[in-house]
């Protein structure tokens, strides 16, 4: 019975293949331990449909493969299924094929939908589109999990291939799950591309790629990530993992945004981006020991190829740690108003290596820890859209033993700090290199008892 439905499949699409560009196959199938495998090409439909509402079918096998325009549609209903989707490809050849205005879409219920992923296990969501050379242009993907341990993965212009214009979309409910978004990586482009991960659940993994291999430094691969936007949410609870890379092997990428939103405890996020214009939100909420290391900015680049990109985050809790480092020109952080440090035990660290870089940040809580290292001319700790000492500290404090180093090298460096509690400790350091005329200024307020400010000057 099996064999005989998967014939069918393949008959149906191929035999439309040959007499139309306007194909459509369906195939149904109730039970497990099924298979099901459709290929199309250009102008076609499929839809796969393993198991029903209420009777779920378990170890089902799908496969959709299709050359051209097209629309897929996979909804297994159970567990530990296995559905993939390929578009745009050269069906019998392989490679160069190109993605435009497609969409795919696969939807799984139940548990241990997973595996492919690292190559470990059978089964797994995996969406293919415009790969191995190809192109992939306004074409959309979205895979839908709602049980626990599953796996999905969206690969849009990948491997030496391009990403114009895409979405790609994955919603995981329940624990022990984990999502992956590449769009134009492994020497790849991606252009005004959009990746989505929405988990809900805990102990969840999400990674979005956007013309970037992740390695973090250059390496002559010609990767790019330009007006591309990566957005993460975590909302379920604890030890969930997020990190976003774009155009982290290249330097011509530009004007890219990463999302990350976490809820809960033990959370990690890790932003990695390169090129100009970059910009990065992060909001960590109401939990203790978490993560947030963001990079912005090849090490050895140079300030041309890295400027004037920015981060706005905000983290509520205690024990956090939140590491920043900016290679370039131009550079910001902010941590003010609604996105500011709230809590108590938390680290702050900010490395700015370049000229005419920012920090304005406000902190409130108890025994924090806030270090500052700026290299380069014209760096700043002062309000954001603030270029004197009259529009006010550029770090405000609010609570009791925190401590506070600022360490800033090069010329015409300006620290602006208001801090109010007890027992505060502050250090900073500001030298010329040696620049002739090259005045630096500090400005430190403290509002308290026992409170220690040591400032050096060369």
């Amino acid at each position: 019975m099996n064999r005989f439905i998967l014939s069918f499949a393949l008959a149906f699409g191929l035999a439309g293949a040959a007499s139309a560009q306007s194909n459509a196959a369906t195939t149904s199938q109730t039970g497990s331990d099924n298979n099901a495998a459709v290929e199309q090409t250009g102008g076609a439909m499929a839809t796969v449909t393993q198991g029903q509402a209420g009777a779920a079918a378990d170890d089902n096998d799908a496969r959709i493969r299709q050359a051209g325009d097209n629309t897929a549609t996979v909804l297994q209903f159970g567990s530990t299924n296995d559905a993939s989707v390929q578009q745009g490809i050269r069906l019998g050849g392989g490679g160069l094929g190109t993605a435009t205005n497609n969409q795919a879409n696969v939807t799984q219920t139940g548990s241990d939908n997973a595996g492919l992923f690292g190559g470990s296990g059978n089964d797994a969501s995996v969406i293919s589109q415009g790969v191995n050379n190809g192109e992939a242009t306004n074409a959309e993907a979205n895979a839908n999990q709602s049980g626990t341990s599953g796996r999905a993965q969206l690969f849009q212009g990948t491997s030496s291939g391009t990403a114009s214009g895409v979405v790609g979309t994955i919603n995981q409910g329940g624990d022990d799950n984990l999502a992956s978004v590449r769009q134009g990586v492994q020497q790849g482009q991606a252009t005004n591309s959009q990746g989505t991960i929405n988990q809900s659940g805990d102990s969840d993994e999400a990674f979005i790629r956007q013309g970037a291999d992740g390695a973090g430094s250059i390496s002559g691969l010609n990767n790019a990530s330009n007006f591309d936007e990566a957005t993460i949410t975590q909302s379920g609870g604890s030890d969930n993992f997020a990190e976003i890379g774009q155009g982290v092997d290249g330097l011509e990428s530009q004007n890219s945004l990463a999302n990350v939103t976490q809820a809960g405890s033990l959370n990690e996020t890790r932003v990695s981006q390169a090129g100009r214009n970059q910009s990065v939100r992060s909001a960590t909420s109401n939990g203790t020991g978490n993560l947030v290391d963001i990079s912005q900015g090849l090490d050895g680049a140079g300030i041309s190829a890295n400027q004037n990109s920015d981060v706005r985050l905000g983290v509520v809790g205690s024990n956090n740690d939140v590491d920043i480092v900016q290679n370039g020109g131009g550079n910001n952080v902010y941590m003010t108003g609604g996105q500011a440090l709230t809590g108590d035990g938390n680290v702050f660290n900010v490395l700015q290596a370049g000229n005419a870089q920012t920090v304005d940040a406000d902190i409130t809580g108890d025994l924090n820890i806030v270090d500052i290292d700026q290299t380069g001319s014209q760096n700043r700790i002062n309000p954001e859209g603030s270029d004197d000492r009259f529009g006010g500290p550029g770090l405000t404090i609010l609570g009791d033993e925190n401590m506070v180093d600022v360490d800033q090298s090069g010329a015409f460096g300006m620290t602006l700090i208001d801090i109010q509690g007890s027992s505060n400790m502050v250090n900073v350091e500001q030298s010329r290199m040696g620049v002739s005329g090259a005045g630096d200024l500090a400005d430190v307020m403290q509002n308290g008892t026992g409170n220690t400010a040591t400032v050096t000057q060369q």
